[in-house]
């Protein structure tokens, strides 16, 4: 199927559904060409909300400035967590053919996610930029190649464990320190899928930083929605399973309350 069939037009609930390809390549096209338009729009969203966080994060890393980063990063994450939180939900959507009129789904979404997205941002940004920094200075003070190394590793765990609290703050209505805790057992749980789907998003934003500014064009066509989608192609049967997502959900609501992880079946 190509990406810009006819079934471009047919976004809405109720349009014709085609049958399922087989393998993750024959899924993306299937989903882009059914929904593209909702997913890119909702990745630039969250792409000009990044603004924030990137300038903070340049000028602390450029100076070696400690208060860009305590102030930037939290209040940077603050700004995008909502709208990356819109793009997962327009994605998942997407999974389960329900991301149709796109819009009124997205800022729904939106306004449901806001408060539990405020610890989320400024955790995770205040985390991320912390480590980055701290990775900087060491490179430009030559410490030794095991405190960047060490620095990569923890920088890769905390990227693992955000994207799985991420897909869960989309999809369930938990407490944010129970969110967090899944993350760690999913963690666990799936391991191999976690290395695949976190080295594939640090190689993806390793090259989009590194290549500046001749990656520029990727970065805004592809922003966030790209590695949120493949991410979401290889991690949402393990979702499905752990929480009972297609049983809890139906066809008509996304998001309400389904089990925690635990007992004897959950991660």
């Amino acid at each position: 199927m190509g990406l810009f069939s006819p079934n471009l037009n047919g976004m809405g609930p109720d349009g014709y559904q085609a049958r399922e390809p087989r393998g993750k390549l024959g899924r993306f096209f299937q989903i882009m060409s059914q929904d593209g338009r909702g997913i890119m729009a909702s990745g630039l969203l969250a792409g000009l909300s990044s603004s924030v966080y990137i300038l903070s994060m340049a000028l602390a890393l450029k100076y070696q400035a400690l208060i860009f980063m305590l102030i930037g990063a939290p209040l940077g994450g603050l700004v995008v967590m909502p709208q990356l939180l819109g793009v997962a939900d327009t994605v998942f959507r997407a999974m389960r053919h329900e991301a149709g009129f796109w819009w009124m789904r997205y800022k729904m979404a939106w306004k449901r996610n806001l408060r539990i997205s405020i610890p989320a941002g400024l955790l995770m940004g205040f985390i991320f930029g912390f480590q980055l920094l701290i990775l900087r200075q060491a490179g430009i003070e030559g410490e030794g190649v095991v405190l960047s190394v060490a620095m990569l590793v923890c920088i890769a765990l905390c990227t693992a464990i955000a994207k799985w609290t991420v897909l869960q703050l989309a999809i369930v209505e938990l407490p944010f320190p129970r969110i967090v805790i899944n993350s760690v057992l999913l963690c666990g749980r799936f391991p191999l899928k976690t290395i695949g789907t976190t080295l594939f998003e640090y190689v993806y934003w390793v090259l989009i930083v590194s290549l500046v500014p001749m990656s520029l064009v990727f970065a805004v066509i592809l922003n966030f929605w790209f590695p949120m989608l493949v991410t979401m192609l290889y991690l949402y049967q393990p979702l499905n399973e752990t929480f009972g997502i297609e049983d809890a959900l139906g066809r008509d609501n996304m998001k309400k309350s389904v089990p925690e992880t635990g007992g004897e079946d959950r991660g």
